[in-house]
């Protein structure tokens, strides 16, 4: 098992997007629906790879706790200026007390299976290449993925919104097909009485969709 250790707003997300694939599984952020953090180890047993982790910013706090049952797992702790990490808060309204989970994070700095790795070079294919190495010495570093994945921005901001629709693609001709015109039938039956009872997207199960 593996934990990436992190204050917020330190990439996590995309780390462990990047890191699941292959035989590796990593969450994100499972501590947030556990009611006791020595439950962690359990939840990042459900993933089903054979080589499983999480990246939270908040596992630091209980590390001690959460190793209990895992005292051989392998940490990857992400630094942020806590400068920063303020200021990126900040801007999302959020509180940004931070003193115990600094304190927290140099301890499981210090331990002897972590990697101390800084946020800002996530964008670089050395340090990724040093976390797969460092959670799964078996599993090939895909360069190309990485290529693929490394400018990927997994938050949909007001910046990232506007990027995209200033881009210099072509939009796509929009036209309402056949069936949605006005005096569609389809159309009709949608917009009277529906006749099927209102199934929660919960109860529907998920297909399995074959990893490529």
């Amino acid at each position: 098992m593996f934990l990436l250790l992190a204050y917020p707003r330190s990439r996590t997300a995309w780390l462990a997007n990047f890191l699941t694939h292959g035989a590796v599984a990593c969450g994100h952020e499972l501590l947030a629906d556990l009611a006791n953090p020595r439950d962690l180890p359990g939840a990042i047993s459900m993933l089903g790879k054979p080589i499983r982790g999480s990246a939270e910013t908040a596992a630091a706090l209980w590390l001690p706790e959460i190793l209990e049952a895992v005292p051989a797992a392998k940490l990857v702790c992400i630094l942020r200026p806590l400068g920063e990490v303020r200021a990126s808060l900040d801007r999302l309204r959020l509180p940004a007390e931070l003193r115990l989970l600094e304190d927290a994070m140099k301890a499981a700095a210090r331990r002897p299976n972590a990697l101390t790795v800084s946020w800002r070079d996530l964008d670089r294919e050395e340090t990724c290449r040093d976390i797969l190495h460092h959670i799964a010495p078996c599993e090939p570093f895909e360069r190309r993925r990485w290529q693929m994945l490394s400018h990927f921005n997994v938050q949909l901001t007001p910046r990232r919104i506007q990027q995209i629709t200033t881009s210099k693609r072509k939009p796509l001709p929009v036209s309402s097909p056949p069936e949605t015109q006005p005096d569609s039938p389809l159309l009709k039956i949608a917009s009277g009485p529906h006749p099927f009872p209102r199934v929660s997207i919960t109860e529907i199960p998920l297909p399995q969709i074959a990893e490529r």
